[in-house]
């Protein structure tokens, strides 16, 4: 087992604590504040393998040695690995601990790069745990010192089967489709032949969506790009980790010189105070499969329009012209593209990650700068 801590990125941070951040699961990484600086580890892997856990506890075991932490941070998602461990390491040494929102430390992340006290971030990712219980995952936040205010999201749609979804993204579409009262869609029938569907698990999808069973909601910005995926047939039946939204980023970048995108369709309201963006028009219209790689690529400039509109609304709110974008789906590059020129027209002043990363491995260096700032959630 190594004796020394690898570190991937370092960031000057001036902070009177001595904090230690336990990150999040799928894309571990630790990090730690000594005062002037946070210190980012590599990346340790899924916490669903138990060589990533064993690096992970290492990695504890190194920084607690080296600077004895006096605050712990850890994610909101009560059953993360990381979260359960740091929990017991911060009762184990009687220190305070901080259940630091996902993309709240997304945000926080890309602030703490560049200095920043206040901004609207947009955070695009697979899934984070809500203050409200629910899956996030296309957040604009207003982030400042005092904690951060939740300003705009997609519309919610059902995943059938919940985690399995993932990897199976022809049930995210069948969600999206199914879950819908317009008279557009299309028969289970003609869907199951499409998509290569066998009727009898159609028809159990359908009643987990119909009695709401095992069929969490998401906001996600990461089970659009997979369902829309699984709709212009660039998906695989069973998909790794972001394979789906790979690959529609894949035929996007096929014709990405076309000089004429026809924008696919969403619609937008306001939902008890918070700016919803629903993307269900683009599932009930029949598709021209001989287009895929011309609406994949539509799909792209209509994301960033989306993002552009919740931006407006937020920046009517907020005095502030600092944007930040992190989380997974920036790393895209050609979304990132889109969107940078987009709002560098826009006269606001724009942050992406450069030394941090914009996926997972950076949530603990945002939790490591909330906790240096904030009072504890205890």
């Amino acid at each position: 087992m190594r004796s020394k801590l690898e570190i991937s990125a370092t960031i000057p941070f001036r902070s009177k604590r001595k904090v230690i951040a336990f990150g999040a699961d799928s894309k571990n990484t630790v990090a730690f504040a000594d005062g002037t600086k946070i210190f980012l580890s590599e990346n340790h892997g899924p916490l669903s393998d138990p060589d990533s856990v064993s690096e992970f506890e290492n990695s504890i075991r190194i920084i607690s040695g080296k600077i004895k932490p006096g605050f712990a941070a850890v994610d909101l998602h009560p059953d993360y690995y990381s979260t359960i461990y740091g929990e017991k390491y911060s009762a184990e040494n009687s220190i305070p601990v901080f259940r630091i929102q996902h993309h709240h430390a997304h945000a926080a992340s890309c602030m703490a790069e560049y200095g920043l006290e206040e901004s609207l971030a947009l955070v695009f990712d697979g899934t984070g745990y809500g203050t409200d219980g629910n899956l996030w995952g296309a957040e604009l936040l207003h982030v400042n010192a005092g904690g951060f205010k939740r300003i705009a999201t997609f519309a919610a749609a059902p995943l059938p089967g919940g985690d399995v979804s993932v990897r199976e993204p022809v049930r995210q579409l069948f969600g999206r489709i199914f879950f819908s009262s317009c008279h557009d869609k299309p028969s289970l029938a003609s869907f199951c032949r499409t998509y290569d569907l066998k009727p009898d698990i159609a028809k159990v999808w359908l009643k987990q969506l119909e009695k709401n069973i095992n069929c969490p909601k998401s906001h996600s910005a990461g089970r659009l790009f997979d369902s829309v995926s699984i709709l212009l047939g660039c998906a695989p039946k069973i998909a790794r980790e972001a394979e789906a939204a790979i690959n529609l980023q894949k035929a996007a970048e096929s014709c990405k010189d076309k000089p004429d995108t026809s924008l696919m369709p969403y619609k937008t309201l306001e939902q008890d105070g918070l700016f919803l963006v629903d993307w269900s028009p683009i599932f009930i219209h029949s598709i021209n499969f001989a287009q895929q790689n011309l609406l994949a690529l539509s799909f792209h400039y209509s994301l960033a329009d989306a993002a552009m509109e919740m931006i407006d609304y937020g920046t009517a709110k907020f005095a502030t012209r600092n944007i930040v974008m992190s989380g997974g789906v920036f790393m895209n590059k050609l979304l990132l593209g889109i969107l940078k020129s987009k709002l560098n027209n826009s006269r606001l002043k724009v942050f992406s990650h450069e030394k941090i990363p914009t996926n997972d491995c950076g949530i603990s260096v945002g939790q490591t700068a909330i906790a240096s700032l904030n009072q504890p959630n205890i």
